[in-house]
């Protein structure tokens, strides 16, 4: 990779990233470029940072990376475009990509190393460490699906799909909603066993990065593969059909079978509990439509509302 044109520019960035419920440290140095400056990390990722003193020395998980020009693949390295994991020996991993070349510690999920000065190299890096947060018994269990996540009434609908299917122009052109993601949308299990999305950094490289100016979390209400068709329709999927559909968008290491394997029993709870409150199937929309139209009410909701004690 050629230097950038703006060689012998540095960047320090050193800041507590509330992802979901899980904490991270970041911490940038080295050569800048225009996909990875002062303004991309501040853009990226303004609404996850944490400034809260009690952040300090209580990540989850910490990523450290110097950013370097020069030749990439390092001398050495085989050419991999797909982020690779290679156990080391005694607790050490190495993992590693066309732009990345680092050691991972997965027992207390750190990285740490040399990447090139790409945004998308430091995105693989964190998604990879807070997959293994989500996927280890001491963490709060989650999930991320490679799907555009918006919010209707208050509830979180996921739409899943080929590219090409409509997914970021549907979170563009959807009435009234808030748009959480629309490429790596974060979804974790709360205590009650209830699953939630939350506002995600990972939107698409390939477009405009706008991402929800908000921090809560919303209950999973729906989750839909899209397709584009001449009427709009949902269409309920059997839940092995789903289970298998859904698991090709869901993002997971092969590397580390325990934690895929957590993973795969996650996505099953998942779909689940949204089958049991909402609605799991396939979207047929038609361009201009209203998605939200094709989705039942909920009618055990509108029942309480018309039970409630004085009304």
């Amino acid at each position: 990779m050629p230097r950038d044109a703006r060689s012998g520019v540095t960047v320090e960035y050193d800041k507590s990233l509330q992802i979901g419920p899980y904490l991270a440290r970041l911490t940038i140095t080295g050569e800048t470029a225009p996909a990875l400056g002062p303004e991309w990390l501040t853009r990226r990722f303004a609404q996850f940072i944490c400034d809260d003193p009690a952040c300090v020395d209580e990540e989850d998980v910490a990523l450290s990376l110097a950013s370097a020009g020069g030749t990439w693949p390092r001398p050495g390295r085989a050419k991999n475009r797909t982020l690779k994991a290679v156990n080391e020996g005694f607790g050490s991993w190495r993992v590693f990509r066309d732009d990345i070349d680092a050691a991972l510690t997965p027992s207390i999920f750190v990285i740490e190393g040399e990447v090139a000065p790409s945004g998308l190299a430091v995105d693989a890096c964190l998604q990879m460490l807070l997959w293994l947060a989500m996927t280890d018994p001491a963490c709060a269990p989650g999930i991320m699906v490679h799907a555009a996540t918006t919010v209707h009434d208050g509830d979180a609908y996921l739409f899943f799909g080929p590219a090409g299917a409509g997914k970021s122009t549907l979170v563009s052109h959807s009435p009234g909603q808030i748009a959480l993601c629309d490429d790596l949308s974060v979804l974790t299990r709360d205590e009650d066993g209830a699953w939630q999305a939350w506002p995600s950094p990972f939107w698409d490289w390939e477009g405009q990065f706008d991402g929800a100016q908000t921090t809560r979390p919303y209950p999973v209400r729906g989750i839909v593969s899209l397709e584009q068709g001449p009427a709009t329709r949902l269409t309920p999927s059997a839940p092995d059909k789903a289970l298998t559909h859904l698991m090709e968008h869901v993002y997971a290491y092969d590397s580390f079978i325990q934690g895929s394997n957590r993973t795969f029993e996650l996505v099953a709870d998942l779909l689940d509990k949204t089958r049991r409150r909402g609605d799991v199937g396939v979207l047929h929309l038609a361009q201009g439509d209203d998605p939200y139209q094709a989705f039942e009410p909920d009618y055990s909701r509108a029942v309480f509302a018309l039970r409630r004690p004085g009304t």
